[in-house]
């Protein structure tokens, strides 16, 4: 029973007030809830300081009913609606604001919230037993009580008793009247721009803006980039990240589904304004085949497995079987000088502009138009093409990055891709959706709606086997769908403890996963510098790596020569293309497509690119000859580009330390701590 205490204000009849609610609504959140969420909750409102076994003692009470209600009772001295007084430990009410919500929805409210706050306090005292309060006020700790609690329960329904006022002549129930809070329209969460790339740099994206030279318009060109980027990003499903389904969890790697799911997310990011419509969601929407894995055929890489001796297809099956060394395909074909390898790559390429021929000017046909066109962009930037055309042109000091030869001189290879080239890979895309701060300040949005970076987290802290951060993080977005179709929780949307929640709940996520993550990144780019010192211009039977070859960063004195010709093949395949896809049959922009994979010698079209690069800045052309020439300024560049990497890495590390003395650390601290 509440307990009725008299108002002594000189009024003829005595008047009381009574309540349970609050104490009701804690006790049914207790009961429905998990301890370590419920615990997780209270310390965010109460403190840490506040020993954990009277948080567990006050769970376990209310779940057993246990816990006294305090009293409440009517003066009309105090200066707020209601507050609670410590030296009597009971809950004041102001009687005039009791009359006025009786008949007025925003006093009816205020009213409400009031009292919620008050008891707020009052729990505060009681967990402390009379300790010394940490550095809050009691209206911080009041509304920051108010807010979880609303935040954490069912919607409270208008027509629901909060209270009962006993006038002396009558009694009166105190209901929770209809009443729209101020507040603003819910926002669906906004998407990133698509990245365009920075001016002067020559990325695969930036390349496809030269096929609107070929009549494509905008959003065409944005279609055909999505196969090409699809390609990119294929090489996120490395046979060293892809765990099988039936083996155990072995971190960084992830099951082949969940890394094409991320890959999703990253593809909803950077192609939203092709996904206006349910329709071109699912048009757009990556899928294991359609992604599929990381093939070197796909990317003109040299094949051989230098790491690892198990046969990725021992993982799964759509990995391309593994090479050796003295595997044919390694060889050089002397009569066309290069590797024979290349010709995997070559015959891909073909088959999906065949591909696209007759699929037609259509989603599929471009994403099919785009994915051939990666390869044809990365013959450029990743083969030893550039440094053999310059070498034709007289530029014999430019390093060729082999000493194979073939009918015609030095031969055209590739380098090998190893799992360390795909670090860097791995460390922008994800930043880019784990470590917005934007993404973590607390927003209300439509229920069920989640952020990129929720998604992409709730599927690392599951698979990692987070469990416990998983839940934490999971009942706060299940609280969050519920307060955002509730009228009484808007009030709150400004307060402290909303503010901070995010950041502290999801940092201690974060970090169950990311710093494992983030220091995984950084040895491997430790290891990268330590096993990038060898010299295939040396020595014949080595191989150069990817990154040694590589012209993609625009650091790289001939990444802009390799961007130009990159840029004109694909205009020229492009306008092949759409002529064909505009009735003109005769076109064929598959064999125009193998024509330009072939070495130098056999052909002119590159001379004047390559004379008219020369003559643009013949000073600057002379000091990117004079750096392609030697292996201590490209090895200087390399390792400038890992650290750059590694200080980024070492910036989110820096940025997602542990929280000192905070939640997870008490927790972890306690029997049923974080796992």
């Amino acid at each position: 029973m509440a307990l009725h205490t008299e108002h002594t204000s000189g009024a003829a009849a005595p008047s009381t007030l009574s309540s349970t609610f609050a104490l009701q609504q804690l006790a049914s959140f207790a009961r429905s809830t998990d301890k370590v969420l419920f615990l997780h909750m209270l310390m965010s409102v109460f403190g840490t300081d506040v020993p954990v076994a009277a948080y567990v003692e006050l769970y376990d009470n209310l779940r057993a009913d246990t816990v006294p209600n305090p009293p409440y009772r009517l003066d009309e001295r105090i200066a707020s609606l209601a507050t609670f007084d410590e030296a009597s430990h009971s809950i004041a009410v102001k009687p005039s604001a009791v009359e006025q919500a009786l008949s007025e929805a925003a006093a009816n409210s205020n009213l409400f919230s009031a009292m919620l706050q008050a008891f707020g306090v009052y729990l505060h005292s009681t967990l402390r037993q009379g300790a010394a309060s940490a550095a809050q006020s009691a209206m911080d700790i009041g509304v920051s009580y108010a807010a979880m609690i609303t935040f954490c329960t069912p919607i409270v329904a208008n027509g629901t008793l909060f209270a009962t006022f006993d006038s002396g002549d009558r009694q009166h129930d105190l209901t929770l009247m209809p009443f729209e809070a101020e507040g603003e329209t819910l926002p669906t969460p906004e998407k990133f721009e698509a990245g365009k790339g920075h001016d002067g740099a020559y990325t695969h994206g930036a390349i496809a803006k030269g096929l609107a030279t070929a009549n494509f318009t905008e959003e065409q060109i944005r279609s055909i980039y999505f196969g090409n980027w699809l390609r990119d990003y294929s090489q996120l499903l490395d046979p060293k990240l892809v765990r099988k389904p039936t083996a155990p969890i072995e971190f960084p790697k992830l099951p082949r589904p969940v890394l094409t799911q991320i890959v999703d997310l990253l593809a909803l990011e950077e192609f939203n304004d092709l996904q206006s419509t349910a329709e071109d969601r699912q048009t757009y929407t990556v899928t294991t085949a359609m992604l599929g894995v990381y093939r070197p055929s796909e990317h003109i890489d040299n094949p051989l497995l230098a790491e690892d001796k198990a046969d990725p297809r021992t993982i799964d099956s759509d990995f391309e079987a593994a090479v050796y060394p003295g595997d044919p395909l390694l060889s050089i074909d002397t009569e066309r000088s290069m590797a024979r390898y290349i010709d995997n790559s070559r015959d891909y390429m073909y088959r999906r502009l065949i591909d696209a021929m007759q699929a037609g000017n259509t989603p599929l046909g471009r994403r099919y138009f785009g994915e051939a066109l990666h390869v044809l962009e990365d013959y450029f930037a990743h083969s030893n093409f550039v440094e053999l055309c310059l070498h034709q042109r007289g530029h014999d000091s430019v390093l060729p990055w082999t000493l194979q030869r073939g009918q015609h001189g030095l031969a055209i290879i590739t380098g090998t891709f190893s799992g360390l080239d795909i670090i860097a890979s791995i460390a922008g895309p994800l930043g880019k959706l784990l470590f917005s701060v934007e993404d973590i300040d607390f927003k209300l949005i439509k229920p069920g709606d989640r952020s990129d970076s929720e998604k992409v987290l709730n599927i690392l802290l599951k698979e990692y086997g987070a469990d416990t951060a998983w839940t934490l993080m999971n009942g706060y977005l299940e609280f969050r769908d519920k307060a955002a179709a509730d009228e009484t929780f808007k009030r709150y949307q400004t307060a402290a403890w909303i503010v901070n929640l995010p950041a502290k709940l999801f940092t201690n996520a974060m970090n169950s996963v990311m710093r494992q993550l983030l220091e995984w990144i950084a040895d491997n780019i430790a290891t990268a510098q330590t096993l990038s010192g060898s010299n295939p211009n040396e020595v014949a039977e080595l191989y150069p790596s990817h990154s040694q070859l590589a012209k993609d960063h625009a650091s790289h004195p001939l990444h802009e020569l390799a961007g130009l010709m990159a840029m004109y093949a694909v205009e020229q395949v492009g306008v092949s293309m759409q002529a064909y896809w505009s009735g003109e049959t005769d076109r064929d922009p598959a064999t125009l497509a193998t024509s330009f994979l072939i070495h130098p010698r056999q052909d002119d079209w590159h001379e004047d690119i390559v004379a008219a690069w020369e003559a643009k800045d013949r000073e600057e052309a002379r000091a990117s000859i004079s750096k392609a020439s030697s292996y201590d300024d490209l090895q200087a560049l390399q390792k400038q580009n890992w650290n750059e990497e590694l200080e980024r890495t070492n910036a989110l590390l820096q940025a997602y330390q542990p929280l000192p003395q905070g939640i997870t650390d008490v927790l972890s601290n306690f029997g049923f701590g974080l796992g």
